[in-house]
């Protein structure tokens, strides 16, 4: 499955202020039918009316960093060229990750791979097309030259001449969990029900190994909402993107959670025969790794998810 990023948005993960032109396009082209579509719009203007009423601070910040401007000047003073031939499309694979696949609406991904393939293709002011990988397809799809690039939590098993390059952060997975759970170790999570989305393979995997039941959902805000509402005693995402999350106001009674199991480096890996290439991710990711720039991308997501939390619990109240 193939999904093309469009990187001149500076806001490729999307913000509530930027929902209701969304539902407002799609209730022209919904899939599902006129009336979805409509019901959708007036779900999201009742959601907008509520927020502003109750005061739950979900607004998510529409600016972007701006590396592109700060570090093409850098660049040019230097002689370098930051941006690729015009035209360039970067075939990235995600390997253990996908973008959620609805049919209702656009929801926020697991995890910051898919939002970093965005702003390195922005940066580097080129196309990318998305592709997503199981770890034991990474190794055929470099090799053949079907990807450019693999953007990959710890590296799967890759031949000794892949080139891996460390996007400088690292993170492990967590749980959430109601605040009044009784669960205070992993181990007790075996043959509880755990909420994890489709594409986070890694998150599955955890599940099996715990010996726990998975719910699977398309989206980390689908699987949350399974959490809040009892259906699921834990969701296991990023523990870095949760822990942002969980310091909400208005997530206070489903906060509870454990320590964060081992951390797994977020990086990129290219193949041999692509040095200029290679050199361009180092450039862009040398560019984009601040620690700063970490924090607002996990406080973006958490964000995101919790408007989208917020918006399903009350979308089926509101007719």
């Amino acid at each position: 499955m193939l999904f093309n990023l469009i990187v001149d948005d500076p806001d490729p993960i999307g913000s509530s202020s930027r929902l209701d032109a969304e539902y407002s396009t799609e209730s022209a082209e919904d899939r599902v039918g006129t009336n979805r579509a409509r019901s959708r719009t007036r779900r999201a203007a009742v959601a907008v009316v509520l927020l502003a009423a109750v005061g739950i601070g979900v607004g998510v910040a529409s600016t972007h960093s701006g590396f592109s401007g700060e570090w093409t000047a850098a660049w040019r003073a230097r002689g370098e060229t930051p941006r690729l031939a015009e035209g360039t499309r970067l075939k990235v694979g995600l390997v253990g990750i996908a973008p959620p696949d609805s049919d209702s609406r656009e929801y926020t991904a697991d995890g910051l791979q898919i939002a970093l393939a965005g702003e390195i293709g922005r940066l580097l002011g080129a196309d990318v097309e998305l592709l997503p990988l199981l770890s034991g397809e990474a190794d055929q799809a470099l090799g053949s030259g079907a990807v450019d690039v693999l953007l990959t939590r710890g590296t799967p098993s890759l031949p000794e001449w892949a080139s891996v390059i460390d996007t400088g952060y690292a993170s492990g997975l967590g749980v959430l969990m109601r605040s009044d759970t009784g669960v205070r170790n992993w181990r007790q999570l075996e043959g509880k029900t755990l909420c994890v989305t489709k594409a986070n393979a890694e998150a599955q995997a955890l599940t099996h190994t715990l010996g726990a039941q998975a719910r699977v959902f398309e989206a980390p805000a689908q699987a949350l909402v399974a959490m809040r509402t009892g259906q699921c005693d834990g969701s296991v995402h990023d523990a870095a993107l949760l822990a942002a999350l969980r310091t909400r106001d208005d997530w206070k009674k489903f906060s509870a959670t454990l320590e964060a199991r081992a951390g797994a480096p977020l990086q990129l890996v290219t193949p041999p025969d692509k040095p200029a290439l290679e050199a361009a991710f180092r450039r862009a990711v040398d560019a984009l790794d601040r620690s700063s720039s970490w924090r607002e991308r996990a406080e973006k997501w958490a964000s995101n998810v919790a408007f989208e939390v917020f918006f399903d619990q009350i979308g089926p109240d509101c007719h």
